[in-house]
C-alpha cells in the first residue's frame, strides 16, 4: 500500500550573478557540493574557463546566463528521493531491535544524521519510508509454512525452519519510530502485504 502527495519543490540551487571571477565561481561550486575536500580546484578551472568565451577570467552576464542554462538548470531539473527503510519501532526498540542483534548495531545512531536530511538537505523531490510488516498468515512464518493453500519445494523440506514467535502483529510495533522528524510523506510503502511474497516494494 502506498500514498502519493503532489508538492511543488524549491530549487536546489539558485542562478548565478554575473560578472565572476574564478575564485567567485570556485566559491560557489563548494556550496553545491556537499563535501568541500572533494572540490577539483583544476576541474572547476576547467568548467569556468569552458564558460569564459573572451579568456578574460571573468564570467559576464552574458557567460554567467550561459552557466544558469547549461548547469544550473540540469542540476535543479535533477529528480532526487530520500528512501527512510524500515525505521520502525519493532526494529528501533521493539521485540526485534537490531541492537540485540549480533552486529550490536544502535539505530538511534541514525537519527541525528536523518533529521539533519530531512530538516536541512535541499528538498527532495520524493521522500519513501517502507514499513517491513508481514500479514499473520504469511508464508515466511513456520506455523502457516504448511497451509494447506501452499506447499514447501524439496529443498526447503529440507531446511530446519524455525519459528518466529516473537512477531508482533501490527500496532504499535509496526509503526513508524517517532523519534525522528517526519516531513512531507510522498510514499509510505508497505513491503510485504502478500502472504506469497517475502519482498513487495
Amino acid at each position: 500500500m502506498s500514498t502519493a502527495v503532489e508538492t511543488e519543490r524549491a530549487p536546489r540551487v539558485a542562478p548565478l550573478k554575473g560578472p565572476l571571477n574564478k575564485d567567485d565561481f570556485l566559491a560557489f561550486i563548494r556550496t553545491i557540493i556537499s563535501h568541500d575536500d572533494k572540490v577539483d580546484e583544476k576541474l572547476c578551472d576547467a568548467v569556468f574557463d569552458l564558460f569564459d568565451k573572451d579568456s578574460d577570467n571573468i564570467l559576464s552576464e552574458s557567460e554567467t546566463e550561459s552557466v544558469n542554462q547549461r548547469l544550473i538548470s540540469a542540476i535543479n531539473d535533477l529528480r532526487t528521493a530520500l528512501i527512510v527503510v524500515d525505521f520502525q519501532n519493532d526494529f528501533v526498540s521493539g521485540s526485534l531491535a537490531i541492537g540485540n542483534g549480533g552486529a550490536k548495531q544502535n539505530p538511534m545512531e541514525a537519527l541525528a544524521p536523518l533529521n539533519r536530511l530531512l530538516t536541512t538537505m535541499p528538498a527532495f523531490d520524493t521522500i519513501i519510508y517502507t514499513l517491513d510488516w508481514h500479514p499473520s498468515n504469511h508464508i515466511s512464518f513456520y506455523e502457516h509454512c504448511r497451509n494447506s493453500d501452499r506447499t514447501l519445494a524439496t529443498s526447503d523440506r529440507l531446511r530446519k525452519l524455525k519459528p518466529f514467535d516473537t512477531v508482533v502483529f501490527e500496532s504499535p510495533k509496526m509503526t513508524q519510530s517517532d523519534k525522528y522528524n517526519e516531513f512531507i510523506i510522498d510514499f509510505r510503502s508497505f513491503k510485504v502485504g502478500n502472504r506469497a511474497i517475502d519482498l513487495q516494494l
